[in-house]
């Protein structure tokens, strides 16, 4: 399975886990990375290096737990929002 289609939830417990982009790398296993809302967080990114900035990863409680590529992350929030609208009816009025 390629990284693009890795689901936006832990393969263990469940749990949602959110797709960052890489701003900038310590040197220590971590990764200053921002959502797409420009929130920021420390994230360790042992698991899936090597990373550098610009790359996406998918973050559970702290720690990349998979790598994305640029494009599916900048392609995520759309495609979350289409399956978001799902299969709903537009209110009739």
């Amino acid at each position: 399975m390629s990284s693009e289609a890795v689901a936006c939830s832990c393969i263990t417990c469940g749990d949602v886990a959110v797709p960052l982009r890489v701003i900038e790398l310590d040197g220590t296993g971590l990764a200053l990375c921002e959502d797409e809302h420009g929130r920021r967080a420390d994230i360790e990114v042992a698991l899936v290096a090597p990373v550098e900035p610009g790359d996406g990863v998918l973050a559970h409680a702290g720690t990349a737990i998979a790598r994305l590529s640029p494009e599916a992350l900048d392609a995520r929030p759309e495609a979350e929002r289409a399956d978001q609208y799902a299969g709903l009816e537009a209110p009739r009025r």
